[in-house]
């Protein structure tokens, strides 16, 4: 079954943050990061078709015996 949540923060994760958890620089680097993803979106997609559609880069599992 796929995961219902596209991120899970777990107390594992909470610990290796810091004194200040998730409070601090993890919703600052988050927020930040989300806006540039806004602002720039058009650039991104780009991007990221140029590379989805790349004919001289095969897309194959890494346990594909036939690569």
């Amino acid at each position: 079954m796929p995961e219902v949540v596209p991120f899970r923060l777990t107390r594992d994760v909470v610990d290796g943050l810091g004194i200040s958890g998730y409070e601090g620089t993890f919703i600052r680097a988050s927020t930040f990061a989300l806006a540039v993803f806004r602002e720039e979106e058009d650039t991104i997609s780009t991007f990221l078709d140029v590379l989805r559609f790349d004919p001289l880069y095969h897309w194959y599992s890494i346990s594909d015996p036939y690569r």
